[in-house]
């Protein structure tokens, strides 16, 4: 497989990844001879050969005529109109405001049916004897995502571009569709920064507010400064029950029984940055100054909440220059107990009263989630599976021929973990990496 960070091998009698070869050029092709069995690769125009002794790829003389690297189809010519504006210039697509893509593929077959593959605006698909082609969407619109969201059967993915989509595939990755941003469908900043499925919606946090999206209609519909928010980016959704909260910069926020808009919950010393939310009997939220709990039983049933201050209660202060930015409840061996990220290290607390635990330490922690008596931790390296049955852990890293640096976001459901980099998402079958 040819990516853009460089080769990846498969051993299928293995079910492994095997090598990675990590290429500082542009791979155009690669080929596999099965007449020599031989492992051929065309990086800038050079041809090359896998040496498996050595590990490394070597340069041969030639490239074999049965290379996928096609020249322009003979007749087909330049200035082809596409869809929604885009040109076909020979060597790139061109978009409608003058900007180019390079052209990795052409082909033309069956006669007519023609193919383009562009280098950034997707693949376009159509007739070479009428001269059109449709775009074609059949994977991310972008690379990099800032986050996800496995609900019923789907696969929610938010860009991390600021013109960028929400984007829903199935757990095969086999089906796409791309839902752009755009003023004029109430999604005015494609940068997606939480994502939750509440109330048979979906509901995304921006850095513009909250876009509410019905997947049966299509529609997206949003709420900003206007309708309540005191905060314009929101990092954190979670429904509960028969409500909505969020968190941003200025604080906690619900959305109203109407839901029309929203009200904001002060916090016990006035707004404070929320960085996660879950709940339970009570609310959990993660902020920069500590890890709180609010009483829903003892929340007045009144509209306007600003002066909430008693429900608050201080779970566990943070050490100064560590915030907490996810926290969550589970079951440990029974017990209820809250899980947190504070620095570098994962603690657990039971939920009525006791001290600290620390469960286990990795760098650059994010994210935590809970499924059943696994705990899953998200860390810029990668994602560790904690056993809270038998305390024992299990690490899925980036360098397990998972292409990326770093780890923006994952998600998982009962069969799959889905990590995101800034080179995409890769899917991990969950079985072999349980503790």
């Amino acid at each position: 497989m040819a990516t853009e960070a460089g080769i990846l091998v498969f051993d299928y009698r293995k079910n492994a990844w095997v090598d990675h070869w990590r290429a500082e050029n542009d791979i155009q092709d690669i080929y596999f001879d099965e007449q020599r069995d031989r492992l051929l690769a065309l990086i800038s125009g050079q041809a090359y050969v896998y040496n498996e002794t050595l590990d490394r790829f070597q340069s041969t003389d030639s490239f074999p005529s049965q290379s996928r690297i096609k020249a322009r189809p003979p007749g087909l010519g330049i200035g082809i109109n596409l869809s929604n504006g885009y040109t076909y210039m020979g060597d790139a697509v061109r978009d409608p405001y003058l900007r180019s893509a390079r052209i990795r593929d052409v082909s033309v077959f069956e006669d007519d049916k023609l193919w383009i593959l562009s280098r950034g605006f997707g693949a376009f698909y159509g007739s070479a004897r009428h001269r059109r082609a449709e775009q074609v969407w059949f994977g991310l619109s972008e690379k990099r995502v800032a986050s996800i969201l496995e609900h019923q059967g789907s696969l929610w993915i938010g860009s991390e571009a600021q013109n960028g989509s929400l984007i829903q595939t199935n757990p095969a990755l086999s089906k796409w569709e791309i839902y752009p941003s755009g003023v004029e469908n109430e999604f005015s900043n494609g940068r997606v920064l939480s994502l939750e499925a509440w109330n048979k919606n979906i509901w995304l946090g921006t850095p513009a507010g909250i876009v509410e999206f019905n997947p049966n209609s299509r529609q997206f519909k949003s709420f900003d400064f206007f309708d309540g928010l005191k905060s314009d980016a929101i990092s954190a959704l979670k429904g509960c029950g028969d409500r909505l909260y969020a968190g941003g910069e200025e604080g906690l926020h619900r959305l109203a029984k109407d839901a029309h808009s929203f009200e904001t919950i002060r916090g016990p010393d006035g707004p404070f940055p929320i960085q996660s939310i879950d709940c339970g009997d009570s609310l959990l939220v993660a902020t920069r100054y500590g890890l709180y709990q609010l009483s829903l039983r003892s929340e007045p049933a009144r509209m306007n909440i600003d002066s909430i201050r008693k429900p608050w209660h201080l779970v566990h202060p943070f050490s100064r220059g560590l915030s907490i930015p996810s926290a969550l409840y589970g079951l440990e061996q029974g017990i209820a107990k809250v899980f947190w990220i504070q620095g570098e290290k994962v603690f657990s607390l039971p939920s009525e009263s006791g001290d600290p635990k620390f469960l286990l330490d990795r760098p650059g922690l994010f994210r935590l989630e809970v499924e059943g008596s696994n705990l899953f931790v998200a860390h810029r390296g990668g994602v560790t599976i904690y056993s809270l049955k038998n305390k024992q852990w299990r690490d899925i890293d980036l360098g397990q021929a998972i292409p990326g640096h770093r780890l923006l976001s994952f998600t998982h459901s009962s069969k799959y973990l889905w990590m995101a980099t800034e080179e995409g998402i890769s899917r991990v079958e969950l079985a072999p990496y349980l503790p």
